[in-house]
């Protein structure tokens, strides 16, 4: 079963992954989303019970693509954090400081929790968005529509997912990489986060990865 899928966006070469993320080859950079860090702990502050371990699960997936990969630079189009910082910001600059590559932030509307000083102390190079790198714009948002800028655009914030169905009225939705016009989105990189269902009709790609981050294949 493919794990990766390759593809040309904007004269571009691309590889999708299963896990969720973007690889960049010719700018030696993985690009994820919405990883949205110390959520399932500000749940269980609330007296929510969730389980614990879905940061850590998430950090081990973004090991095994850096190691796979070896990037020059990994960079988050934000909401890598989700609220007020808590416990799981230490597990996550723990991470950071062990990498050989730099990480950096395009930030996002989530990100206003923590100080510029704070993810510098974490190692995180933030900037802000549009990030232009490459011949693109990187974001967190998407570009608005009827923006006259006719550079392309790769973001997140969305969290596309994707309703496929099968006999017997199988139905299955599946987080997704999302082409149309001249942007890109990305699927949320966290375990732990909602989806907005897309529609076929907006679309030039669409690209699922399968719940157990094991299959990823074009869907249309």
């Amino acid at each position: 079963m493919p794990t990766h899928y390759e593809f040309s966006f904007e004269n571009t070469s691309f590889i999708a992954t299963a896990h969720r993320a973007l690889w960049w080859p010719s700018e030696g950079i993985v690009l994820i989303a919405d990883l949205h860090a110390g959520k399932a702990e500000h749940f269980r502050r609330a007296g929510i019970a969730i389980p614990k371990g879905n940061l850590e699960a998430d950090l081990q997936r973004l090991s095994d693509i850096v190691a796979e990969t070896n990037p020059r630079r990994l960079i988050i189009l934000g909401d890598i954090f989700h609220s007020q910082i808590n416990s799981e910001i230490d597990v996550l600059a723990a991470w950071v400081r062990a990498q050989n590559c730099t990480v950096e932030l395009v930030r996002g509307n989530h990100d206003r929790y923590i100080s510029d000083e704070q993810f510098s102390q974490s190692n995180i190079l933030v900037h802000i968005e549009p990030y232009a790198v490459g011949g693109f714009m990187l974001s967190h948002h998407p570009k608005a529509v009827g923006t006259q800028d006719k550079t392309a655009w790769i973001s997140g914030h969305i969290h596309p997912v994707y309703r496929l169905y099968g006999p017997g009225r199988d139905v299955l939705r599946l987080a997704c990489f999302w082409q149309y016009d001249k942007q890109l989105i990305l699927p949320s990189f966290g375990s732990f986060t909602g989806g907005e269902e897309i529609k076929r009709q907006q679309s030039l790609k669409i690209i699922c990865c399968t719940p157990g981050y094991e299959t990823i294949f074009r869907a249309y």
